[in-house]
């Protein structure tokens, strides 16, 4: 369950939020899109993205 106040950051912009809440139903989401090539394309785009973002904000905290 998603807790309400990582919804409101998410609904601020907060990019952790966001991601937090997207790792969350991408599951959900691909149990649903398991006949439909073209939406699991985009949902592995969805998570290499949020791999990507977390890369990205971890190399900025080592600087």
């Amino acid at each position: 369950m998603i807790k309400y106040e990582i919804i409101m950051k998410a609904k601020n912009g907060d990019k952790d939020a966001i991601a937090e809440i997207l790792e969350f139903y991408l599951p959900k989401i691909k149990k649903i899109s398991n006949d439909d090539e073209y939406v699991q394309m985009a949902l592995i785009e969805v998570y290499r993205g949020i791999i990507r973002f977390k890369n990205i904000k971890n190399e900025k905290n080592l600087n």
